[in-house]
């Protein structure tokens, strides 16, 4: 019953937004590389810090080589996403316009 019910929204967002793909890849640009690239290892080394009281210094450079391949990965993908949106948010509406249209 409840799976039902998920089903039935996600069907009902994906087709009051046009061209939710690109709303998905804006989303997953935003959120994907903190929670791969960015945390992790500021996280690690956070931890290791505090555990340790001392950080290897290779560890800080791998670390801050991931956080800002990270930075760069999720600006990148926020950007390309945003212009993917920009293009394609003038060509097509919803395709519950026309049925609450009359």
């Amino acid at each position: 019953m409840v799976r039902g019910g998920v089903v039935m929204a996600v069907l009902a967002v994906s087709e009051a937004v046009p061209h939710f793909g690109a709303t998905v890849e804006l989303v997953g640009g935003l959120f994907a590389a903190p929670f791969i690239f960015i945390f992790p290892p500021a996280f690690y080394t956070i931890i290791k810090y505090k555990a340790c009281g001392r950080v290897q210094p290779r560890d800080v450079v791998v670390a801050a080589n991931l956080v800002v391949l990270g930075v760069v990965g999720c600006v990148g993908a926020t950007v390309e996403s945003l212009s993917q949106i920009a293009v394609l948010r003038t060509s097509t509406p919803s395709c519950f316009a026309d049925f609450f249209a009359g």
